[in-house]
């Protein structure tokens, strides 16, 4: 009581869920900057205009207040904590990787007859 800003967020804090049920998956690596909540459960909220600037469900239905006039992306599902460039070099390795498989494969011709 007395705290302005901050709030409890579902799955959050403590102990963990119920024997039985499942946990909301957590947005690792992420930080509300409404609330400072670490690693929140739930929808995260990203906004479209600021290039790290997040919010958890509670802070984003109070956006018009903490961060008036931006648009933000919902993210239902907790992407990975692979660093953006990191994932962009994994993915043109995987697409090299692909090509010279499928090169191996093509133009052999050492059949059996």
């Amino acid at each position: 009581r007395g705290i302005i800003g901050q709030h409890q967020h579902p799955g959050g804090g403590g102990g963990g869920g119920r024997r039985g049920h499942p946990q909301a998956a957590r947005h690792l690596g992420i930080i509300c900057d409404g609330c400072n909540a670490r690693d929140f459960a739930g929808v995260r909220y990203k906004c479209l205009h600021c290039p790290d600037f997040d919010f958890c469900a509670a802070c984003h239905a109070q956006r018009s207040a903490l961060h008036p006039g931006h648009d933000f992306e919902t993210i239902a599902t907790p992407r990975g904590v692979v660093p953006p460039f990191i994932a962009d070099f994994l993915a043109r390795a995987a697409a090299r990787t692909s090509i010279a498989i499928i090169g191996i494969g093509v133009g052999g011709g050492g059949g059996e007859a």
